[in-house]
Parts: C-alpha cells; sequence; structure tokens
C-alpha cells in the first residue's frame, strides 16, 4: 500500500506540475496579446517611449525631427523665472532682427538682436540625437540646440538653447 501512494502522490505531483506550466505559458501568451493589441489602439496623436529594456524593430528607431525654417525667441527663463527678451537680446532685437533659420543643406543663421560679426551668427549644424542639436559657428564657438516639442509628422515646433545662462525658447513661425 506505501508503494501505491508513492505512486499516486507522484502522479499527482507530475499532474500539478504540468497544469503550473501550462498555466504560466498561457498567461504569458496572454499578456503578449495585450501589449499587441494596446499598442495597435494607440492614436497617432501619441507619443511612443520606448524603455531601456524593449528591443526596437529597425524600422521603428526614432527619426531625427524635421526642423522648420525659422524660429522666432518666445520666452526666456532664469532661475525658474521667466526673464524680458530685451534682457537678453538688447531693446532693439526685434528691430534688428529675430530669427533663427536653418536651412536643409546643414547650415543656420541667427540674426538676433545687433550683431557685428557675421561669422558669429551663422555656421553649420548637426543632429546629436534626436532631442539635441549642435551648433558650430563660422567662428568656431558651438552651442547646442534642444528640440522641446515636435508636432505628430516630427516638426519640431519648439527649441531650447541657452544663452547667457537663461533658457530662451524658440517657436517656429507658421
Amino acid at each position: 500500500m506505501n508503494k501505491s501512494i508513492r505512486k499516486i502522490f507522484a502522479i499527482l505531483l507530475a499532474a500539478v506540475l504540468m497544469l503550473t506550466v501550462f498555466a504560466g505559458c498561457s498567461l504569458l501568451n496572454k499578456e503578449s496579446e495585450a501589449k499587441t493589441s494596446t499598442a495597435d489602439e494607440a492614436s497617432v496623436d501619441e507619443v511612443a517611449t520606448v524603455t531601456v529594456n524593449e528591443t526596437v524593430p529597425a524600422t521603428e528607431v526614432p527619426k531625427d525631427p524635421v526642423l522648420a525654417k525659422v524660429y522666432k525667441p518666445t520666452a526666456a527663463y532664469k532661475e525658474g523665472k521667466e526673464v524680458s527678451l530685451d534682457t537678453i537680446f538688447g531693446k532693439g532685437y526685434a528691430e534688428y532682427g529675430d530669427e533663427f533659420s536653418f536651412f536643409e543643406d546643414g547650415t543656420f543663421t541667427k540674426y538676433i538682436g545687433v550683431t557685428a560679426n557675421p561669422d558669429s551668427v551663422t555656421g553649420t549644424y548637426k543632429f546629436l540625437s534626436t532631442t539635441e542639436i549642435e551648433l558650430t559657428f563660422n567662428n568656431d564657438k558651438t552651442d547646442t540646440v534642444t528640440v522641446i516639442t515636435t508636432d505628430v509628422d516630427n516638426n519640431a515646433v519648439e527649441i531650447k538653447m541657452i544663452i547667457n545662462d537663461c533658457h530662451v525658447i524658440f517657436e517656429q513661425t507658421k
């Protein structure tokens, strides 16, 4: 009888183990289907985020945003408080120029306020990442612009640049 009980116990244990394995596989499949379903239901207006642990197919690698041709300064902040654009660019910035322009050939012009040296307001740009753009001025000075807002077509709507210890926000012109 002792042998019979052991045999029944072993069979029951094996059955429980098999049920546990099948139940685990079933749950994994349901989670996978739920993730696929959620991704399919996401609207075009939503921003996709990728965590470090996820693998992104080559067709879904984030692309650099498209820069509009002209941006104008709209606001500036220092230590979290808004400051006047006149404080940064001088009182005549709107009269003498307030355009930050990017061109398809990889060049830019930053005619904002009074400028004495054309080499300090022109140069080339390149994307370091999907949010960071390196500016190299013709006088060899470098600076960084950050893309802070894009639209659904990946056009950069707002960009930010640090000027005189202030975060200056530029908005694309329509």
